[in-house]
């Protein structure tokens, strides 16, 4: 199949992942949109980080393209293509990407706070890891070197939380603009991943500390709180912070640590275990191949939709085919922070 991407190209983004992913699974892939060069959340990433747009000759003719970015100038530029347009936002957490002319929407947070996934138009993909990148650690879970590690825009809270478990005599690594092998490295030699996120969102650092072999620990996001979308997701073994969600009832984050790596430790990594194993389904890989799946699919007869459908097994083809997310039990999550709060 013959895919265009459209996105800005900075150094680390969604569309170069699913790019990527396409292209492991046989399409032709080719990428237009701005360059951002090395800059990106305020720091300037290494030179061989850089990502540059892979325009299309002018024989190319693509069977698919797809929107990859939150980016209002490129949301506005689709009109008129004459092939299936459709949206793959990871953003509609904070981003509406609703325009006359897309033919569906793929969004990546169910609960979403701008866009939810309400309209027949709209399905749910959860973001997902890179399975080339973010393998799983070599180093065992005792012989790591940071008890917690928090990389991404370190907002207020994050630092906040940072700054306590540092100060409570935690090795801890932060940072902002740490990417790739880098932040791989540094993920694989730490036992607990700090996973906070401002708006509800299910972000892919959840998929890519847990893939990483990380025992997650984060604000629970709206999909993981509803039984509905977290039996689809079939994710346990992380634990959440309830103190993000209730102020009245804060519990210092010094507390949860502490537990995980003491009281609580051989269920900790039992946890952690767990959670790396339902994980590994959920690449950017798995994510490609629903979207290639559609396309080949949604024009099909009813019955035949449905047989494939059926056949592949995936809840999210499932969904953006027209049949619903299927009732799947949230599955039982062994938290190793259940112990008492004085």
């Amino acid at each position: 199949m013959n895919i265009l991407i459209v996105c800005n190209h900075f150094a680390v983004c969604s569309g170069r992942y699913m790019a990527a992913a396409f292209r492991r699974q046989g399409h032709n892939v080719r990428h237009i949109g701005p360059a951002k060069g090395r800059e990106i959340w305020g720091t300037v990433v290494p030179p061989q980080y850089v990502w540059e747009p892979n325009a299309p000759s002018e024989h190319f003719e693509p069977n698919l393209i797809i929107c990859m970015d939150s980016d209002p100038a490129i949301l506005d530029s689709f009109e008129g293509k004459g092939v299936p347009v459709v949206v793959y936002g990871v953003d509609n957490h904070v981003r509406n990407y609703r325009r006359d002319y897309f033919t569906h929407y793929f969004l990546a947070h169910y609960h979403g706070q701008v866009q939810p996934v309400t309209q027949d138009d709209e399905s749910w993909l959860p973001c997902g890891y890179d399975p080339v990148f973010f393998t799983p650690s070599r180093i065992p879970f005792d012989g790591r070197a940071y008890d917690v590690v928090m990389l991404g825009v370190m907002y207020p809270e994050r630092a906040a939380a940072m700054d306590e478990l540092a100060k409570a005599g935690f090795k801890v690594v932060a940072g902002t603009g740490i990417v790739y092998e880098a932040y791989a490295n540094l993920h694989h030699n730490a036992r607990i991943a700090l996973c906070l996120n401002a708006n509800d969102d299910l972000s892919q650092r959840w998929f890519e500390a847990a893939a990483m072999g990380c025992h997650v620990l984060g604000s629970q996001p709206a999909d993981i709180r509803d039984d509905k979308t977290a039996g689809v997701l079939g994710l346990a073994g992380f634990s959440t912070i309830d103190a993000f969600a209730d102020k009245a009832n804060d519990v210092p984050i010094t507390f949860w640590v502490d537990n995980l790596l003491k009281a609580a430790r051989q269920e900790c990594k039992e946890a952690t275990l767990e959670m790396q194993r339902r994980v590994m389904r959920h690449a950017w890989d798995a994510r490609a191949r629903t979207i290639a799946d559609w396309v080949m699919l949604r024009d099909l007869p009813e019955d035949a939709k449905r047989d494939a459908m059926i056949h592949s097994g995936d809840p999210f083809l499932q969904h953006a085919l027209g049949f619903g997310l299927p009732d799947i039990e949230a599955p039982g999550i062994k938290l190793p922070d259940d112990a008492e709060v004085e």
